[in-house]
């Protein structure tokens, strides 16, 4: 009985590791994100910007609004 609790007891610390793992590495890369994002996001308004600026604005919001969703998958 003691060998299979010791046995289950290592099972489940692998197991934790491995999730810390994962958490870790999607932490990263949602810091990389971030990062990323806060970098290229049209952040400027000019009272003189032009209709495509704005459109190209949009997209690129757009853009990420699409990388986001994968996140939330």
């Amino acid at each position: 009985m003691n060998e299979i609790k010791k046995d289950i007891i290592n099972i489940i610390g692998d197991e934790a590791i491995e999730v810390k793992k994962k958490l870790d590495a999607f932490g990263i890369k949602v810091n990389d994100f971030k990062t990323e994002f806060k970098a290229n996001l049209p952040y400027i308004y000019d009272e003189n910007i032009s209709i495509p600026e704005i459109m190209a604005s949009y997209t690129k919001i757009d853009e990420y609004y699409v990388k986001l969703l994968k996140f939330e998958q």
